[in-house]
């Protein structure tokens, strides 16, 4: 009872405050929730004494994910709250063709309403599909992704294997990070998960060995195995400059105020970077035996380079 009276509360104030505002745009996306069911979020965005602030407002249960079930579902929701259709400027929703497409598709419904409703299809969302169709084009990389899924599967899904992980951090006074599962539709996961293997990889990669020596696992050897080869750093370490790139041109589009005439120059920037990275690959090759040093020496880690120690044959892979 509480927990709905400050619902019901806090949904009275938010609609207060969206339906005195000139203009406003819906936000919506669907997902299935842990019993299986889909569900809608909702959110708006609109002008408070000037300036644009984005709330969270409800998340309706959808029957089906299909175009018009999903219209119904918002319109519903319109009229509903009396919201009135004639302020509704913008729509915002990933780029699937049930909310993209121009002719049957969720936004064209909602503009049989609202006329001036432009659809953006989210810029980040459309990075982060560029960055993995771009990825997939390169095996080292493609075949390191698929690594991180399996280790996130690994540590998420068994809360023993998960507790040996925070030991060994704690032994190695790493700080405990847990691994980030990398979504090919969620903006920023791979950086995340890139950054925290990095940070971990000696806690990795003995608690993987630790758990094949205690109960024979052979997946946790296998990763173990993977994560010990010199391709293997240099595959992180390379995603790591250039993820961190593609998060920060994120974190600009994701600000609450955003000046989009800065976009060309951060765009121009960004492009630079990329270009010096893959013509001269001499900086990140450093960071690449840096690091391999650096855990062969205090973590007492050997890698395996499948022949001479050299990253040249990486470099000339990644940076295609």
């Amino acid at each position: 009872m509480i927990v709905q009276a400050i619902d019901t509360w806090l949904e009275r104030k938010l609609l207060q405050s969206l339906k005195s505002s000139p203009f406003f745009s819906v936000l919506a996306d669907e997902c299935e929730d842990i019993c299986t069911q889909e569900e809608l979020s909702i959110c708006f965005r609109w002008l408070v004494d000037g300036s644009p602030e984005e709330h969270f407002l409800t998340i309706l249960h959808v029957p089906s994910t299909d175009a018009a079930t999903i219209t119904d579902a918002l319109t519903s929701f319109f009229h509903e709250k009396s919201l009135d259709y004639r302020r509704l400027v913008g729509q915002g929703y990933d780029g699937a063709a049930t909310f993209s497409g121009c002719r049957t598709g969720v936004q064209r419904r909602i503009q049989v309403h609202a006329a001036h409703a432009l659809y953006i299809h989210c810029s980040c969302h459309r990075v982060q599909l560029a960055s993995i169709q771009a990825a997939e084009s390169v095996g080292t990389v493609r075949k390191m992704f698929g690594t991180m899924t399996t280790l996130w599967k690994m540590f998420y899904y068994s809360p023993k294997k998960a507790e040996a992980l925070k030991n060994v951090q704690s032994v190695l006074g790493l700080p405990e990070l847990k691994i980030v599962k990398p979504s090919n539709t969620r903006w920023l996961s791979h950086e995340r998960c890139v950054q925290a293997i990095r940070k971990e990889l000696p806690a990795l990669i003995h608690t993987l060995n630790q758990l094949y020596d205690d109960s024979g696992d052979a997946k946790a050897y296998g990763l173990a195995v993977v994560l010990s080869f010199y391709s293997s750093v240099a595959t992180i370490v390379f995603l790591s400059v250039v993820l961190d790139l593609l998060a920060k041109f994120n974190c600009f589009l994701q600000r609450k105020v955003t000046d989009f005439s800065r976009l060309p120059v951060i765009l121009e920037s960004i492009v630079s970077e990329l270009k010096n990275l893959k013509d001269d690959g001499a900086e990140w090759c450093s960071q690449v035996e840096t690091t391999v040093s650096m855990l062969e020496s205090e973590h007492d880690i050997t890698f395996k380079t499948g022949g001479t120690r050299s990253s040249t044959a990486d470099a000339s892979t990644l940076n295609r």
